[in-house]
């Protein structure tokens, strides 16, 4: 077998996300390690933490991150055969992950709902499919909430009924205490609380509204994000925002704000620096190139990069 490469490795990190339970940990991913600040041609798993802690200060119900790690890889050439392959782990600082619902603002692509939360009309496109009449597109925690609120969403202002929530994928939550029954990866458990989407849309009953536009751009169909892509944010707050993708197979555990319920993310898009604040949240990614094909959702931020999520209905490898 070739040498490893990080998709490889990223397809055996199952076993890790369990870790996503412990205290501290927010979220990892396979990415090349940082030594003295410079970024080496050396896999890591890439561990983000809340704070990071020398031993001292550790306590017992405190999990210390190993130096090195074990994963399991399956030989592309010989599936039977798998491969334990060693790799060591980089702990990074990076806060907590955080959705971004910010308070209301009037104008710009902001949308609301009835708790005066703020995110952002992340572009209006014919969904879920080709043939359907156009819809806004934004995410779940910033439109309804898992269908907690009214759903009707307002623009500009909170006088101004614009458009009704007609679908979303539930977001389905999950607390440490939970997770700590199952702590085997491979368990129909955790497939039933792993979340892949923060996504809503509201139908518009207006054939002629313009689509595949933001800000005047015109937006190509969704295609699958890759690593070192560049992209644009377009939000609410931020405007647009340009960032590079350092994973597209990042997985996370946030607050979400509301119901005070907490939810884990798998296979998500981490950007390599803050591009977004409040109210960004349900902004689209899009490629910075002249195509301007969306490769996904800005859903939230950490100290070190925002993140987002895959757009639904794109192939995954």
């Amino acid at each position: 077998m070739s040498k490893v490469t990080i998709d490889q490795l990223n397809a055996a990190r199952g076993p890790f996300r369990t870790w996503l339970f412990k205290p501290n940990i927010v979220g990892l991913y396979v990415g090349n390690k940082i030594t003295a600040g410079e970024t080496t041609n050396k896999p890591s798993l890439v561990i983000c933490v809340e704070k990071k802690r020398s031993l001292s200060e550790l306590t017992t119900i405190d999990f210390q991150i190993p130096k090195t790690v074990t994963f399991q890889i399956i030989d592309d050439n010989n599936p039977s055969n798998v491969i334990a392959t060693k790799v060591e782990t980089d702990v990074i600082e990076t806060g907590k992950a955080i959705c971004q619902t910010g308070p209301g603002a009037e104008g710009g692509a902001a949308i609301f709902n009835s708790e005066r939360g703020q995110g952002t009309w992340g572009v209006t496109m014919r969904f879920p499919d080709l043939n359907s009449p156009p819809a806004l597109i934004s995410c779940n925690h910033a439109t309804t909430k898992n269908g907690t609120t009214d759903n009707w969403i307002f623009y500009p202002q909170y006088d101004n009924q614009y458009a009704y929530v007609s679908g979303y994928y539930p977001i389905n939550t999950v607390t440490p205490e939970q997770a700590a029954q199952h702590p085997d990866w491979q368990d129909p458990f955790w497939e039933t609380v792993s979340n892949y989407y923060d996504f809503a849309w509201a139908t518009l009953n207006d054939e002629n509204i313009d689509i595949m536009k933001i800000d005047g751009v015109t937006v190509n169909q969704p295609i699958a994000p890759k690593v070192e892509d560049k992209i644009v944010m377009y939000g609410s707050v931020n405007g647009a925002r340009t960032a590079t993708i350092k994973s597209v197979a990042f997985d996370y555990f946030v607050d979400l704000n509301f119901g005070g319920l907490q939810a884990l993310f798998v296979g998500g898009i981490k950007l390599d620096k803050v591009i977004s604040s409040a109210g960004d949240s349900g902004a689209i990614l899009v490629h910075e190139d002249d195509n301007k094909n969306i490769v996904g959702m800005l859903t939230g931020t950490m100290n070190d990069g925002s993140y987002g999520t895959w757009f639904p209905g794109v192939p995954r490898s």
